[in-house]
């Protein structure tokens, strides 16, 4: 499609992109504002459904309406008012075809976002998912669902070929289904997103982005302990900071003291954290050392070298794409820990557009045009 065609494929349209913004995670966050800017880009009216819209609001700002999320179980039905005046419903970004740990109906992104699709396809709407991931641990109850609604969709695109290849064994040949990639690999692209050079961080500085999960230990925190140690032992700063403020995540880290900070290693207080800030920090540290996905693709997205702790399947299946080395979070071995971040400082691994990379911002943004096609044929 070329760029006229591309600035032009949903003139007039009217879409409403529904996700867990506003809720804490920077990840969903900035997934959905660049998804919006891309289908503002390509003249949709957007309209965001969130399950925070006042929280939302400071980073979506005044460019696009707010409505709060489809929510059953908190009696929020705003959504089938909102969506009768809008064209097309999407789901949009990251990994919301997931269960909570046991299969509920109602509660969770997998629920959500399968009974807004229903609704919004037995209102006469057009349905898509967008840029997604799909869970390697659907239950049998939430394939045999997620197989009747979504192969009603119009178009359903996810961000990596494993999630691909999951929702192709669900819809069958039903509906075609676009390998796309996650959209943060184009935040550098994106004007809204851009972010200025100067940080707290000042020279010679390591960014570290842990995480707490109900799915992994914290045996992680002394092998971070010791990184912290030898790197401000070296003159490096170590700023340790969260991209997950939601409660019981990774803010415990900070409100229960588990890190410990010898001079020249501080937090970004998640108190005083915002999303500006954080990107702020990614760009202008020499190194990014993340258990959260989302950071690491901010890191690459700003030509940031990364050392990758996994906590999941995604993130192993992001770095083997890449051709990037990952340690599992259960089984770090401290020593190769450090030694990773010092290959990355010593040796300026700084990431200039290496062809895994390229690849992803070229997938991220012509899923946008695959879309576009999709859903104004």
């Amino acid at each position: 499609m070329n760029s006229t065609g591309s600035q032009t494929a949903l003139s007039g349209a009217r879409i409403m992109i529904s996700g867990p913004y506003g809720a804490g995670n920077y990840g969903d966050d900035v997934l959905g504002r660049i998804i919006c800017d891309q289908l503002s880009a390509r003249g949709a009216s957007v309209l965001v459904a969130a399950d925070n819209p006042g929280d939302a609001a400071e980073y979506f700002g005044d460019k696009y309406e707010l409505r709060p999320r489809l929510n059953l179980r908190g009696r929020k039905f705003n959504f089938f008012k909102d969506i009768r005046r809008l064209d097309m419903f999407v789901v949009g970004g990251g990994e919301q075809m997931y269960e909570p740990r046991f299969p509920n109906p109602i509660y969770g992104h997998l629920a959500t976002n399968l009974q807004a699709t229903l609704a919004a396809t037995k209102m006469g709407k057009r349905a898509a998912c967008l840029a997604v991931g799909v869970d390697d641990r659907l239950s049998r109850l939430g394939k045999l669902t997620a197989s009747a609604i979504l192969s009603k969709a119009t178009f359903l695109g996810v961000r990596d070929v494993a999630s691909g290849n999951r929702l192709r064994a669900l819809v069958r040949k039903s509906t075609e289904v676009h390998v796309g990639a996650d959209p943060a690999f184009l935040l550098a692209q994106s004007q809204p997103l851009s972010c200025a050079s100067d940080s707290k961080a000042g020279n010679r500085s390591v960014l570290i982005t842990p995480s707490v999960d109900k799915r992994h230990s914290m045996a992680f925190i002394p092998a971070l302990n010791k990184l912290t140690y030898e790197l401000t032992a070296s003159g490096y700063s170590v700023i340790y900071a969260c991209s997950d403020l939601q409660p019981s995540y990774d803010r415990v880290l900070f409100d229960e003291k588990l890190l410990d900070l010898p001079a020249g290693a501080s937090w970004l207080s998640p108190d005083e954290s915002t999303i500006e800030t954080y990107l702020n920090l990614v760009k202008s540290v020499d190194c990014v050392v993340s258990s959260r996905m989302h950071p690491l693709i901010f890191a690459l997205a700003l030509n940031k070298p990364i050392v990758c702790i996994s906590r999941a399947a995604k993130m192993e299946a992001l770095m083997e794409s890449l051709n990037l080395d990952f340690q599992s979070i259960e089984t770090l071995v401290t020593e190769r820990l450090i030694s990773s971040v010092w290959r990355c400082l010593e040796q300026d691994q700084s990431i200039t557009s290496p062809a895994e990379v390229q690849l992803m911002i070229e997938r991220a943004s012509t899923q946008f045009d695959a879309f576009a096609r999709a859903m104004s044929a």
